[in-house]
């Protein structure tokens, strides 16, 4: 085989190889990211289920105190309504927020275009194989330059000298 043979066969691979890496880019990272965004929502909403659930809890037992402890009615009482038992001075004490107060509501999910902004955001080269704009472009280059390079590869017949 001659030397331009090899470079040629070189330059076909090198084609192949790189038509072939972008449409896998094309094809595939487009589904990773939102699968990659939707475990995160999922995430962040087994996290909510997590502060629900200990929300109610902690109502479960404030029931159950309502309905057995006197001694938590009267406080409820004296808090809430300002009911004071007579010959009871009160002293004004600062009041301190419970977890379930201070918890933040949980951000409503992406849709599916937010997420390709964002990860564009996060790496402007992944815009190029997931956007509408250039997408389609570099699929038709990918697949250009993987065809040419296969043809480089089919041999020649040679010529009779």
């Amino acid at each position: 085989m001659s030397r331009s043979r090899y470079g040629t066969v070189l330059l076909a691979w090198l084609l192949v190889g790189m038509g072939g890496a972008a449409l896998a880019a094309c094809l595939i990272l487009p589904p990773w990211l939102e699968v990659r965004a939707l475990r995160g929502e999922q995430q962040r909403a087994e996290a909510q289920i997590d502060a629900l659930k200990r929300q109610v809890d902690e109502l479960a037992r404030q029931i159950e105190h309502l309905q057995s402890d006197p001694a938590y009615l009267e406080r409820i009482g004296r808090t809430e309504f300002g009911f004071t038992p007579p010959g009871v001075e009160l002293i004004p004490v600062e009041a301190v927020e419970s977890a379930a107060q201070t918890q933040s509501v949980a951000q409503p999910p992406l849709t599916l275009a937010e997420r390709v902004e964002a990860a564009t955001r996060e790496n402007p080269l992944v815009a190029v194989f997931v956007l509408d704009q250039s997408r389609p472009f570099v699929m038709g280059l990918g697949a250009a330059a993987g065809l040419v390079g296969l043809a480089l590869l089919v041999p020649r017949p040679r010529g009779r000298a």
